[in-house]
């Protein structure tokens, strides 16, 4: 019956749009990466404006022990969620019941009066909609998951910055105050994100009259914020000569760290970009480079390497290299650090990402003077058997005796079906009108000697005479050149252009246009009707 309620409950507040937007915590296609991608990303867009950004951790002690009960129903009341939902709801949080149990001893039952029920389905819900408004009064930027809230402003004015935050996180203390759950002034706490030098000093944020505490490395849903570095792979055509190239950069500092190296003069930007992963993981498996590094966020533009790497997705190449990486990654983890490796866009103007851009470039232009015998990838073998095939294919396409009505419309062989149909029916016709073997009177005779090759116009009826001279569709014909005729600026029909494919003929741009037109010619004749 719970999850029922849940059920119903979650879709009314969902196609209703109650829950607001910042909240990605128990929320379906919703997820930590939301509320974690949200802000790391406004941080990077404040570095590449040379601006400083200063966030606020917010803790609500022990939130769902201590939810109001009374208010919760008064707000599902507002929210329009009444009735025997709201009734049913109302008789799970009345004459709740609990006790302790220390070392098998149990406690005598007492009855509890705020809190939502540990484990209940419907609780994660039911919480989210309580704190609804907890961010409703507030002009910094604002993601939530769960109870777990982050606000933050982004700036050049340290000042401005303390000022709007302090009357942001005050109002969010008379929320707290009105609905009666308390902000932990042990566990809220701020950061400084900066390249321009903007440190923690002479910020003073106050909460209930107590100065909150500066974390330089704060945990945010799990993931601790801080040396971060962007990779990149160059090739100059691909295959081509090939760098590698990563910059470190650390939190609060101006400070980074940049690798390159030349990779090959025949390789793949693929292979560019898992070398320059496999560079930063080498230079931090040093102790002495890395050192009180807790987490390592890796951004790459390439999201074959991010899959590889992330997701496990197949490749059959680069195998020792992407092994390697791998290795590293659970070493670093054996120490205790967590490595992660995300997607950043490319060329958008993010700073450490076209810093790592300049340095693969320079690597892959040193790549060209490296005298090395050629490898050739799983790709290049199947490319080479596949020319190897369409030259083959091609010469005895060209050399053949066969089918040279349809060659005088198509003479390059290919291993796509050209997009010039207007459906698959039309193109099943067009293509037989093009070879000849159709289902017109003159092919049947010569599979058939007995049926008679003639259309019911007393001529034999063949490609061109379907097309261009039966009276029997002379109406339909009509209609055809009338509307050719301001493509090809020409009054008479020609089987070259209506069956031209787009490669050779000089209407190629046309080339839709034209096959529309023929097309309805077709299903205005019935003919080819089943």
């Amino acid at each position: 019956m719970e999850r029922i309620v849940t059920s119903r409950l979650e879709g009314y507040v969902e196609s209703k749009f109650i829950l607001d937007k910042e909240q990605e915590g128990f929320r379906h296609f919703r997820s930590t990466d939301n509320a974690l991608l949200t802000f790391v990303q406004n941080i990077f867009n404040g570095f590449n404006k040379d601006e400083s950004t200063i966030a606020l951790m917010i803790d609500l002690e022990k939130a769902y022990d201590s939810i109001w009960r009374e208010g919760l129903l008064t707000k599902l009341h507002g929210y329009g969620i009444k009735g025997k939902i709201w009734m049913w709801i109302e008789n799970v949080l009345k004459d709740r019941e609990a006790r302790c149990n220390i070392n098998k001893h149990q406690g005598q039952w007492f009855k509890t009066q705020i809190g939502l029920p540990q484990g209940s389905v419907i609780s994660p819900l039911l919480f989210n909609i309580f704190i609804i408004d907890i961010f409703a009064k507030i002009s910094s930027n604002k993601c939530k998951f769960a109870d777990d809230g982050t606000i933050w402003k982004t700036g050049k004015d340290k000042h401005e910055l303390v000022k709007e935050l302090q009357k942001d996180i005050n109002s969010i203390h008379e929320w707290s105050t009105k609905w009666r759950i308390n902000l932990s002034i042990e566990k809220t706490e701020f950061c400084v994100f900066s390249r321009n030098g903007m440190t923690k000093e002479n910020i003073k944020i106050m909460l209930q009259g107590k100065e909150l505490k500066y974390n330089p490395n704060p945990k945010i849903l799990g993931l601790t914020l801080d040396e971060k570095s962007f990779t990149d792979g160059s090739c100059k055509g691909n295959p081509g000569p090939c760098g590698a190239g990563a910059a470190i950069l650390i939190s609060n500092s101006t400070e980074h760290v940049e690798l390159t190296q030349p990779v090959s003069n025949r390789g793949s930007i693929l292979l560019g970009e898992l070398v320059a992963i496999k560079l930063v993981i080498d230079f931090l498996i040093i102790p002495n480079n890395r050192k009180n590094t807790e987490s390592i966020q890796i951004f790459s533009d390439s999201q074959s390497a991010i899959g590889i790497l992330t997701l496990n997705w197949k490749s059959d190449n680069y195998g020792k290299t992407i092994h390697d990486i791998k290795i590293g990654i659970l070493a670093l983890k054996s120490e205790g650090i967590i490595v992660s490796i995300e997607w950043t866009p490319g060329h958008a103007d993010i700073q450490g990402n076209e810093l790592a851009d300049q340095l693969a470039k320079k690597a892959a232009q040193e790549a060209e003077k490296i005298q090395s015998i050629p490898l050739f990838t799983k790709q290049d073998i199947q490319k080479g058997a596949k020319d190897s095939v369409m030259v083959k294919w091609q010469n005895r396409w060209d050399t053949s005796d066969k089918r040279r009505r349809y060659y005088a419309f198509q003479q390059n062989v290919k291993n796509t079906l050209p997009k010039d149909k207007p459906s698959t029916e039309i193109y099943r016709i067009t293509t037989s009108l093009r070879t000849g073997y159709c289902n017109l009177n003159f092919y049947k005779s010569t599979i058939c000697p007995a049926l008679i090759d003639k259309c019911s116009c007393g001529q034999v009826e063949t490609v061109d005479h379907y097309l261009l001279d039966c009276e029997n569709y002379e109406e339909a014909r009509e209609k055809l050149r009338s509307a050719l005729y301001f493509i090809t600026a020409k009054l008479t029909l020609e089987s070259e252009v209506l069956l031209a494919t787009t490669e050779n003929d000089i209407y190629k741009h046309h080339i839709e246009d034209i096959q529309h037109l023929l097309g309805v010619f077709i299903k205005d004749t019935g003919r080819f009707t089943k």
